[in-house]
């Protein structure tokens, strides 16, 4: 009978690892730190990733697919199948605790790449001196020599603290801000706060209308999610979750110019200082949504002296075969166990 592996074997086993230890002392030596996430780094907290999300009984035995599932026009056609199945997204992303690892780059972040070290005001430097930025955008925080990219909508990038909200770009949105289903206006709004969560059917997984249960404080500033319906604070037409679905023409997205210009100041300074080091360190992006991977590869041509980690259990190669082998390290492996065995490295 084969010996069940434990987190604390696999972090041993990793920490001897070339890549592993590559991947340390890149980190080690960075003057800036990329971190683009995708499902995988969500699946150590208890979180399905792609091929999983439809993985329940009820869609089963119905035949349908997280395809099927993340339509905007199905809140139209069945709107207790809609739902159904975001009122559980919702519940899960609130009720799961994200994992270590989320700290373990909160504690890099703050030792090695703090809002007050020389390079993160460089960085602010260049933005302000050589970047457009709207009036509002002014107003706001300027990240330093830490930014994080995710396409996960589970907001754990800020709920863990990993992150501020300067630092961060969720491109496909996130569970904790709804929007009008017709987009009567290009606005956005909050759930109820925590503990509220949505009731619905777990073994039919439909979400049949009717009346939410709200404390008093919660019907005070309900915003709309009063029944099981949910409505636009503007109009009162139904209300969705603000996440970019297949073929959504109706998402509203938001403009993160912040993001791009500090990709532009990472640049120029990159290219004026060849001591000027860049890491990408990429966690449990796969290719069912390859939006985070095509990126990651694609700032390394974009930044000079960059280097990227790609962490991944199954889809751990480079992409693109122009690579070189100095620009990339792959690391097979879960987020946690990986993040861990970095991290102890990093101790030593």
């Amino acid at each position: 009978m084969a010996t069940e592996i434990t987190l604390q074997d696999r972090i041993h086993q990793l920490k001897e690892n070339v890549n592993v230890i590559r991947a340390a002392h890149l980190i080690a030596n960075a003057s800036v730190l990329i971190v683009q996430t995708g499902a995988g780094m969500s699946a150590d907290s208890g979180l399905p990733i792609y091929k999983d999300v439809a993985d329940v009984e009820a869609y089963r035995k119905s035949k349908l697919s997280y395809y099927d599932l993340c339509q905007p026009d199905l809140i139209l056609e069945d709107p207790s199948l809609f739902y159904g199945f975001w009122f559980s997204c919702f519940n899960d992303y609130r009720t799961k605790k994200p994992h270590n690892g989320y700290n373990i780059i909160t504690k890099w972040k703050t030792e090695r790449f703090g809002n007050t070290n020389d390079n993160s005001e460089r960085i602010r430097k260049q933005i302000m001196d050589a970047c457009y930025l709207l009036e509002e955008e002014k107003q706001k925080k300027l990240p330093g020599a830490f930014f994080v990219a995710t396409s996960n909508v589970d907001h754990h990038s800020i709920t863990s603290g990993m992150c501020e909200e300067n630092e961060l770009i969720e491109i496909h949105g996130h569970i904790e801000k709804w929007q009008c289903v017709d987009s009567c206006r290009k606005e956005t709004w909050l759930p109820p706060a925590k503990p509220f969560l949505f009731d619905f059917d777990h073994e039919t997984m439909l979400a049949h209308d009717k009346t939410q249960t709200l404390s008093i404080e919660e019907q005070q500033t309900n915003n709309g999610f009063l029944t099981n319906r949910p409505k636009c604070i503007f109009c009162s037409q139904l209300a969705r979750p603000s996440i970019l679905m297949f073929g959504d023409y109706q998402w509203i997205g938001e403009k993160n110019l912040i993001w791009y210009n500090w990709q532009s100041a990472i640049k120029k300074i990159s290219t004026n200082d060849e001591t000027f080091k860049v890491v990408i360190l990429e966690v449990g992006c796969g290719n069912n949504v390859p939006t985070m991977r095509i990126k990651s590869e694609r700032l390394l041509f974009e930044i000079p002296n960059s280097k990227l980690i790609r962490i991944n259990p199954f889809e751990f190669e480079r992409d693109c075969k122009f690579l070189e082998d100095n620009q990339f390290v792959s690391i097979q492996a879960k987020a946690l166990e990986a993040l861990e065995a970095i991290d102890e490295l990093l101790a030593n």
